[in-house]
């Protein structure tokens, strides 16, 4: 668990170095505490509409010989066959129920030749989402092995071996044999691991049965991302603006103004009509998302604020990606089905951001008017944050979210040069991700810096030049070191991973 020193009654300025010490003096009671006082900031998007839900079924099987007992040779003696099985059965269904996704476990595991291609034939008439195969013995025959995971190339596959089941031989080869197939090999010590398995085949269901509503243009189209399999739903720009001038100031209004005042650190330019008007912004987006059954949500916000059409939607957005209904600013679809990638995946929310360098220090910064504050998931701690104005109008509210520092992130986006507009096409588009990771430095105050009011500055990991940084607009930041998942999922679902440094 993360935590935030208050920096309630303190200047920001000089980059604003948060210690990790608890806000409250109580170890884990600070988290329920600080929790109860924020619940109603993250509770569903009531108005988005409920997704059908169709996430198929995921199989497993377990890869060894068919007994109860291992003599001479790994995973050696001291390995428990049927408790080491019972423990993997437990954690793959149970995982695969709290998703709310089917698992079928196979009833004997694959050894022999017979046993493979009974298996196999099966899959073919059964069509799962995906295969999750568990190593329980280790195959000398790593050629063979690769042989018959080479017959599973219609299905997106998930080699699994906890230490004792594997050489860095099998790694290498199973390896080359994933980048001609989805396949990916998950070799590691924690067990526990699994569980994150069943959730990268669960973001790969999810995402095919997204759509996400882009407020932008004038011509209402859907656009199928074929790669993953999401759909963009473009409505007419000036819709944004006509729902906010139709939408009133209701009891629904005022209260999630007043949470977001209550629960804010301090209150700096915004008055308190601004916090309302704010929250009807929330409320335009649900309805949007709502008439148009998506489940987010990306908006061309700029001409509207200049225009003053329709305030900044940047507390609006914080609210949505702090829930899962993901909210992505200036039409950025690739930003959105990032957003919508990283709260599946990782249950977490992203922060997109615009991208700086500090040629002085050799860094990162990053800043945006929107960010969410429950950076580690619903149920945890929330970051300290600010009522601000939207920094580039003056106008409006925005929140300044103080993350916190000497934290490990993990950066990415799907990379699209469209990102501004709509994709020229759904079948060439969002076919790649790039990634990085880093650590949070500091958070910098706006004033005296200008930009956006959420900023802060990243030591990338492994950057010697900061000059070799590729640039791609929006990335995202999101709390952790996720690399794992992030790569397991580019893998079973085709999709290209590249580093943020080329």
């Amino acid at each position: 668990m993360v935590h935030w020193e208050s920096s309630l009654g303190r200047s920001l300025c000089d980059g604003c170095r948060l210690t990790r010490r608890c806000l409250l003096t109580a170890g884990s009671a600070c988290a329920g505490v600080l929790w109860t006082g924020f619940r109603g900031l993250a509770q569903p998007a009531e108005s988005a509409s409920p997704q059908e839900k169709d996430s198929g079924t995921l199989w497993a099987a377990f890869v060894r010989p068919d007994v109860e007992k291992y003599g001479l040779g790994w995973p050696g003696a001291v390995y428990d066959v049927k408790t080491r099985t019972a423990e993997y059965t437990q954690l793959l269904t149970k995982t695969a129920a709290d998703l709310g996704i089917t698992c079928h476990l196979e009833a004997k595991p694959l050894w022999d030749d017979e046993s493979w291609e009974v298996f196999v034939r099966k899959l073919q008439e059964a069509k799962p989402v995906g295969l999750i195969l568990v190593l329980q013995h280790l195959d000398h025959n790593v050629k063979g092995l690769c042989g018959k995971l080479e017959k599973l190339a219609f299905v997106p596959t998930l080699v699994f071996s906890q230490m004792g089941t594997s050489f860095h031989e099998h790694f290498l080869m199973i390896r080359q044999l994933g980048q001609r197939q989805r396949l990916y090999f998950a070799s590691t010590w924690d067990g526990q691991w699994l569980a994150s398995a069943v959730r990268i085949f669960y973001a790969l269901s999810e995402m095919r049965q997204t759509r996400i509503c882009v407020v932008q243009g004038q011509a209402p189209q859907d656009i199928l991302l074929e790669s993953v399999g999401v759909t963009l739903r473009y409505i007419p720009f000036q819709r944004f603006s006509e729902e906010y001038a139709q939408t009133k100031e209701t009891e629904e209004v005022r209260e999630l103004a007043e949470r977001w005042a209550k629960n804010a650190e301090k209150i700096i330019e915004p008055s308190k009509q601004e916090i309302v008007e704010a929250a009807k912004t929330y409320v335009v987006c649900q309805r949007l998302m709502k008439q148009t059954d998506c489940q987010g949500i990306a908006v061309d916000c700029l001409p509207h604020v200049s225009a003053r059409t329709a305030p900044p939607p940047c507390m609006a957005f914080m609210q949505l990606n702090d829930t899962g209904v993901v909210a992505a600013c200036q039409a950025d679809w690739p930003a959105a089905i990032s957003l919508r990638l990283v709260w599946l995946l990782l249950g977490r929310p992203g922060f997109m951001n615009n991208m700086c360098s500090s040629s002085l220090n050799n860094t990162m910064m990053g800043a945006h008017c929107s960010s969410p504050i429950f950076l580690a998931g619903p149920g945890q701690a929330p970051a300290p944050y600010r009522l601000r104005s939207h920094a580039e109008s003056g106008w409006g509210v925005a929140p300044q979210v103080i993350w916190p520092t000497n934290e490990k992130i993990t950066i990415l986006k799907f990379s699209d040069p469209l990102w501004s507009r709509s994709p020229r096409s759904g079948r060439e588009a969002a076919q790649t991700i790039w990634l990085a990771a880093g650590q949070i430095l500091r958070n910098i105050d706006t004033p005296p810096a200008g930009g956006c009011r959420t900023s802060m500055e990243i030591q990338l990991e492994g950057c010697t030049d900061i000059s070799q940084m590729r640039m791609l607009h929006h990335m995202l930041y999101v709390l952790g070191d996720h690399r794992d998942k992030i790569r397991a999922y580019c893998a079973l679902a085709g999709i290209q991973l590249e580093s943020l440094f080329g």
